[in-house]
């Protein structure tokens, strides 16, 4: 790998869920063989563009002139004649003549296709839960008991019998570890849960957490971590129902903005909500029809809501794109931004699942790119953690 005319030899990286950076180099602890590669084999088809024009959001392979023996990969994201805009990670567009920007919504296929993990409930370390790590995922609001919510020993899995009046609800805390975290628990210093704030879900990509062999440090530098708040996020679940009434209730919060979906269990409807939006209330009829198992993913993706049900989209019966809103800046809120709900139902919620969509950002260099407006960091230069006491309530 190069960084420009330096050759980079990457000795460790950092797992996208527990955020344990693990060393590979020569001389391991794990006393393993960890081999490099050049890379994955692409394999390309051309002739698709014998027969159409290029579309937004394709992945195109093309040799650039400056650099003519690189094969360069990316993600088409304007076409001729456009201005493009890059704002809080969105892509939006102008044609020539226009007047105004636009957002580029992502086709759903496209969002499945470019989610970037946030948290698999699935794969928890069990080194950080012997010594008292918090769970991120816990039923709302914290108490000494779990309220109507049986909790898994692995927490992995919870279920309500429905039988409270109120609605019973689940809630996910960004409680990431630092590298310093993992080292004082691998050295037996052990940690005080009480003093474990949660986080903002930034644009973390493991892709970009690797350490160079040159590095004084294993630690992946600030940078790698995250620089900006992501607020469009897809929350997923596997619904066991238990009974034949209720509703199943997912959410999604972006700026202090609630983003709703309510599944009636005895007819299948399916409803969503934006509070403040008393007007937007697509509905639909969904596969959820009395007691069975149920694979729930709901979404809130470029100013678009979105539902599937057993892996298939649900069409409602009227747009549910939203126009933007005044939610473009974090609140408290979003430190828990992921929940689920049972309203009556008797459930239990496992394998559960949040992730984000690609966050983009605009970088100048050599003189700027012409056509490309930046949105920068609304946190600031350069980067800070990004805990409760950088948020405006």
């Amino acid at each position: 790998v190069m960084n420009g005319n330096h050759p980079v030899r990457v000795v460790a990286g950092t797992c996208p869920n527990c955020r344990y950076t693990m060393y590979l180099g020569p001389d391991n602890p794990q006393h393993e063989s960890y081999p490099s590669y050049k890379g994955d084999r692409i394999l390309v088809g051309k002739f698709p563009y014998d027969f159409n024009e290029p579309e937004r959001w394709d992945v195109a392979v093309f040799k650039y002139p400056g650099g003519a023996e690189t094969n360069f990969i990316k993600r088409l994201v304007g076409l001729p004649e456009e201005t493009i805009k890059i704002s809080h990670g969105d892509i939006f567009t102008k044609a020539k003549g226009a007047e105004d920007f636009t957002i580029a919504r992502k086709p759903p296929a496209k969002i499945e296709a470019m989610l970037q993990p946030v948290h698999d409930n699935d794969y928890l370390a069990p080194e950080l839960y012997r010594q008292g790590w918090p769970s991120r995922w816990n039923p709302l609001p914290a108490a000494a008991d779990s309220g109507p919510w049986t909790v898994s020993d692995d927490h992995r899995t919870f279920r309500t019998d429905g039988s409270t009046q109120e609605e019973a609800w689940l809630s996910y805390r960004h409680s990431v570890p630092s590298y310093q975290d993992w080292q004082q628990l691998l050295a037996g210093g052990g940690i005080q849960p009480d003093a474990i704030r949660p986080q903002l879900i930034t644009d973390f990509s493991a892709y970009n957490s690797g350490v160079d062999a040159d590095s004084a440090y294993l630690a992946p530098g600030a940078h790698a971590l995250g620089l900006h708040w992501v607020g469009d996020l897809v929350v997923e679940a596997v619904a066991d129902v238990e009974s034949d009434s209720g509703e199943l209730i997912l959410e999604l919060i972006e700026g202090g903005r609630h983003f709703q979906c309510r599944i009636e269990v005895a007819t299948g409807t399916a409803t969503l909500s934006i509070d403040g939006m008393e007007d937007f209330r697509p509905t639909a009829k969904t596969k959820v029809l009395g007691p069975g198992g149920y694979h729930l993913r709901f979404a809130n993706v470029d100013d678009q809501l979105l539902l599937w049900v057993n892996k298939g989209l649900v069409e409602f019966d009227r747009e549910t794109t939203y126009p933007r809103l005044d939610n473009t800046v974090p609140t408290a809120e979003d430190l828990q931004p992921a929940r689920l709900a049972s309203h009556g139902a008797a459930v239990k919620f496992s394998h559960l699942k949040l992730r984000r969509d690609l966050y983009y950002i605009a970088v100048q260099a050599g003189g700027g790119s012409a056509g490309i407006i930046a949105d920068f960091n609304p946190f600031g230069p350069p980067y800070q953690p990004m805990t409760p006491e950088r948020i405006d309530h």
